[in-house]
C-alpha cells in the first residue's frame, strides 16, 4: 500500500460498491465498529472511510457473512 492510498478518502458510495454491501448496511457496520468519519456537506451528513479502515471493514463484513 502507499502512502498515497493510505490518505485518500472513499465516501460511503464507493465504500459500498467496493466491499459488496447496501450503503445502508456500509452506515451500519461503520457505526457497529467505530470506524470512518462522519462529515457534514450542504446540511448532509455521510460516512467517508480510509484505505485501511475500508480493509478492515471489509474483513468484518466477510466474517459476519453466512
Amino acid at each position: 500500500m502507499t502512502a498515497t492510498e493510505e490518505l485518500r478518502q472513499y465516501d460511503e458510495h464507493s465504500a459500498a460498491v467496493l466491499i459488496g454491501l447496501s450503503l445502508q448496511d456500509i452506515r451500519r457496520l461503520a457505526q457497529q465498529v467505530g470506524l470512518g468519519q462522519k462529515v457534514s456537506s450542504n446540511g448532509d451528513e455521510h460516512f467517508v472511510f480510509s484505505y485501511p479502515e475500508l480493509l478492515e471493514m471489509s474483513l468484518r463484513a466477510a466474517r459476519s457473512s453466512p
